[in-house]
């Protein structure tokens, strides 16, 4: 929707959230000239946070309830990602955008996008981080958005109308967003959408999110491509060669698709053959390139290759990206070192909200694992739990839905790790962990499950596991 068609119009912001976009969202259409209502179905004292972001924009807020909001008066509708597609209230919309179909509207510059079942929020940290690095200008002026908490209608004004004076966008999108883009003005005949990234990468494709697509994980796979079917010929599309999917979309993107691998690349394939200590970055027209790492290696190490090929197809010197990477901080939630208390590590993994992840951050650890997991039920298999309480020396629970089905499956089992929980807070859980654990020992919270039935989500879950680790030194 162009800037000029926000002046004065009806707009409503369908679900404010707390993380931080739907008050981005509100800002920046109030800054356009919108007429807003915003509406959510928490009720307003849930709200608070966003709502004190909120200081000085003029709204209309209906809250804990969407009676008497005028969708059918509305010019427009802005979504967010949490709103269900077939929401009954969007019936009735004559338009409807989203932060990130508002901010594609305005942005002319080079756009990368980054999705994923898990890895992507890496990717773009470090991705941003590397570029950050560069000595190019431009790049170094990078900005980064999206699924990370950030609303890239944050920092739209600040940019550039020039494409050739702008600086790249990093966009981390989730299937949510991606597949809400069909909703909006981008929507093209034939399936695709108007989004066409220089760069995109897709680190992985694993079952997730079935609650919110019904158990049609097809359905969910066709909102992840969306990412590169309408990239031009010139662009770039990033996949993992060692993921199933990673061929297939290869044959599927009309772009140049790149490929990241544990193992070696096919004759005619490019990208980086990663090993645990060292990597090969193989790209067309230049000498192949052998790197030491001193990365840690796993998934961890494979997402920050991925950022790596982004940088350097983007025009960094791999060797410099390397550089930079070498001193990548990480992120909050994943797989993040909190405290070391009398020989034990503590590791706060709360982004690890499916098995497989969970599965790869235990094998990620050399040593003993006191795993703390469980939470809400997404409706994913669970099976694989059984494979990671093999694998651990002790499985601390945390109460929820899919917990009781870990329960369960885990009886069948008949394991001889050593099982503890379900407890209803962190604290306990990790005064059980610590208990278990000998010095030399790591307490892992990887819970593989959602957090809403204990936390409002993920993150104030880690920030809870994170004090209560703390607390043990006090």
């Amino acid at each position: 929707m162009k800037t000029e068609e926000l002046r004065g119009a009806r707009v409503i912001v369908l679900g404010l959230g707390l993380h931080g976009g739907g008050a981005e969202t509100a800002r920046y259409l109030h800054r356009q000239g919108a007429e807003l209502t915003i509406t959510d179905l928490k009720p307003e004292v849930d709200l608070k946070p966003a709502l004190d972001n909120l200081s000085g924009v003029p709204f209309h807020g209906v809250f804990g309830t969407h009676e008497g909001v005028d969708v059918a008066g509305a010019d427009l509708v802005v979504k967010n990602p949490a709103v269900p597609r077939n929401a009954s209230i969007l019936r009735s919309a004559k338009r409807i955008a989203t932060d990130i179909s508002l901010f594609l509207d305005r942005f002319p510059g080079p756009l990368f996008g980054i999705t994923g079942t898990k890895g992507k929020s890496t990717v773009v940290s470090a991705l941003h981080y590397a570029l950050r690095n560069a000595d190019d200008p431009t790049l170094s002026d990078a900005r980064l958005g999206g699924n990370i908490t950030v609303s890239p209608l944050q920092f739209v004004d600040e940019l550039p109308a020039d494409r050739d004076l702008c600086p790249p966008v990093i966009l981390e999108l989730s299937s949510f967003q991606l597949g809400d883009l069909r909703l909006t003005d981008r929507y093209l005949p034939g399936g695709a959408v108007a989004l066409s990234p220089n760069i995109a990468a897709i680190t992985n494709i694993l079952a997730d999110h079935q609650n919110y697509y019904r158990g049609d994980f097809a359905a969910y796979v066709e909102d992840k491509e969306l990412l590169f079917l309408n990239q031009e010929r010139t662009a770039h599309t990033i996949l993992n060669r060692d993921d199933e999917w990673g061929p297939m979309f290869a044959a599927r993107t009309p772009a140049t698709p790149r490929f990241v691998t544990t193992h070696r690349l096919n004759h005619g394939e490019w990208g980086i053959e990663l090993k645990q200590q060292a990597m090969t970055v193989l790209l067309p027209d230049r000498p192949a390139l052998k790197l030491d790492l001193s990365w840690p290696h796993g998934v961890y190490s494979f997402n920050l290759a991925v950022a790596l090929l982004a940088a350097t197809i983007a025009g960094m010197p791999p060797e410099r990206v390397t550089e930079a990477l070498e001193n990548y901080p990480g992120m909050p939630h994943r797989m993040e070192t909190v405290e070391e208390v009398d020989g034990v590590s503590f590791v706060n993994d709360s982004a690890a909200t499916i098995p497989e992840a969970t599965l790869a951050a235990v094998e990620s650890i050399r040593g003993n694992v006191i795993l703390i997991a469980g939470g809400t039920d997404k409706q994913l298999d669970l099976a694989l739990f059984a494979v990671i309480a093999e694998r651990v020396k002790g499985l601390v629970l945390l109460a929820g839905s899919a917990t009781e089905r870990i329960v369960a499956d885990l009886e069948e089992a008949d394991l001889d790790t050593v099982l503890d929980g379900p407890y209803r807070d962190v604290e306990h859980a990790v005064n059980a962990a610590r208990a278990q654990a000998d010095s030399g020992d790591t307490v892992l919270l990887s819970p593989g499950c959602a957090s809403f039935e204990l936390f409002a989500n993920e993150f104030v879950r880690g920030e809870a596991f994170c004090s209560a680790v703390r607390a043990l030194t006090s």
